[in-house]
């Protein structure tokens, strides 16, 4: 029996996975590279990593392959707590679950380090980079969960802390094709910065799992040790390469994906709502209680939209977040949010 997803006809904006009507015909195409016989043979890994680094304009020494970013920090984690037998993740917060996760399934103590100030969230983590030595460090840029992004300026300052205080910092720029050049962050590796970034959220993969980990070639040879965290399937390592060769097509998607970021953000600004600043293919807004936005977030499930309520921090608690996608998509997604909140305001709408 196979085994098929399930009814709901529901347009889910709560998981940033990209979708766009552009998409498919790329991921049509680079499914006709596959044959039957890629499911039967071992991956060439060797092969398909120096095709990958050569796309993304690196040295083939320095970047493993991993399936998707959770793995890639759990490596991270493993490798850290080797050479240290103990330490600390100082953990820019709020962040990806998979960091927690890592962390605590080694027994690596955790220390989150919340920004006071979204528009400048990473001056709390360099105060506290300044504070400790041979850290494990990590920071989202673009964050996830909530989508504020560190200047070039702060996460400069960062990286000489890094150096001076004999930390390891990881970058995980997941996001990052919806921030600017896509294979900005990767230049940033080296002997104490190691980069982590998927194709889960950029080119479509989320299915697929491919990651990237970028570093200094002497570390990344010691990461690569661990061949049970970077076992990538044969089928993905193809589709990632294939789908690397319309560079020029995907930044029209995520181009487009910034307009419709932006337009969406005035739209919902207008109406008086603070909309937080936000790098990814999301867009994250406060409505001013835990308890409204989930009245909110129920009715707009009325209307058949998923969205996410972010539950990551107190701070953010009272926030949902939606998926940006194409124009349409999106405009009337927040049209329908609109409506969603005037109606719970109404004493007639439970």
């Amino acid at each position: 029996m196979i085994l098929r997803r399930g009814s709901d006809l529901r347009i889910d904006l709560s998981r940033n996975e990209l979708s766009h009507p552009a998409l498919d015909p790329i991921l049509a195409r680079a499914i006709t590279r596959l044959q039957g016989a890629d499911f039967r043979r071992y991956p060439a890994l060797k092969n398909c990593v120096a095709v990958i680094a050569d796309r993304v304009n690196l040295d083939a020494q320095g970047m493993i392959l991993t399936p998707g970013s959770d793995s890639a920090l759990r490596l991270i984690c493993r490798y850290y707590l080797s050479q240290h037998q103990s330490g600390t993740l100082l953990l820019q917060h709020p962040n990806y679950f998979a960091w927690e996760q890592s962390a605590e399934l080694i027994g690596l103590k955790v220390e989150r380090i919340c920004w006071s100030d979204i528009s400048f969230s990473g001056r709390e983590l360099i105060e506290a980079a300044r504070s400790h030595d041979r850290a494990l460090i990590g920071i989202s840029v673009p964050n996830g969960p909530v989508g504020g992004c560190v200047s070039n300026s702060e996460l400069d300052e960062l990286v000489d802390v890094v150096k001076y205080r004999r930390h390891l910092l990881v970058i995980d720029a997941c996001y990052q094709a919806f921030n600017g050049k896509w294979t900005e962050c990767l230049q940033r590796s080296g002997e104490k910065v190691l980069i982590v970034q998927s194709l889960s959220k950029s080119h479509g993969l989320a299915g697929a799992r491919l990651g990237l980990l970028s570093g200094h070639p002497d570390l990344i040879e010691q990461l690569a040790s661990s061949r049970l965290e970077h076992a990538v399937s044969g089928a993905t390592l193809l589709m990632g390469c294939a789908m690397l060769e319309a560079p020029d097509q995907f930044e029209i998607i995520w181009d487009d994906i910034k307009e419709n970021r932006r337009l969406a953000a005035e739209q919902l600004g207008f109406k008086g709502l603070r909309v937080l600043p936000s790098g990814g293919n999301f867009l994250s807004f406060h409505l001013g209680s835990q308890e409204f936005a989930l009245a909110v977030q129920n009715r707009i499930a009325a209307f058949g939209y998923l969205v996410k309520h972010l539950t990551e921090d107190k701070a953010f608690s009272d926030c949902l977040r939606i998926t940006i996608q194409d124009q349409q998509t999106t405009q009337t997604a927040v049209t329908q949010i609109l409506k969603a909140i005037d109606e719970c305001k109404s004493p007639q709408v439970s």
